[in-house]
């Protein structure tokens, strides 16, 4: 299920999904891979990863006239997911 998510947030980051793409499957898989059996097989920076980019994606308002203050738009998603994936890779 992880593969899925990890899948997911390359796809984002290298622009082949748009942000409200990437919202829509990542929760789907997100949800999956918090419900799995194997999730116990899974490191401790990976599960902090995906379940961080879950909790931006949170933030996230694809809809300009109903985000406020405190959600995230399209570029500043992008750029929150960025900052996770280089924190990610800098931890293996």
């Amino acid at each position: 299920m992880t593969n899925a998510s990890l899948w997911l947030i390359d796809s984002f980051l290298s622009g082949a999904l748009s942000a409200s793409e990437f919202d829509k499957h990542y929760s789907v898989a997100w949800r999956n891979y918090r419900d799995s059996d194997d999730i116990n097989e899974i490191d401790e920076n990976t599960k902090l990863y995906v379940d961080c980019v879950f909790t931006a994606l949170d933030l996230y308002c694809s809809d300009p006239k109903l985000r406020d203050d405190n959600y995230l738009d399209d570029c500043a998603l992008l750029s929150e997911v960025a900052s996770l994936n280089k924190r990610w890779r800098g931890s293996d």
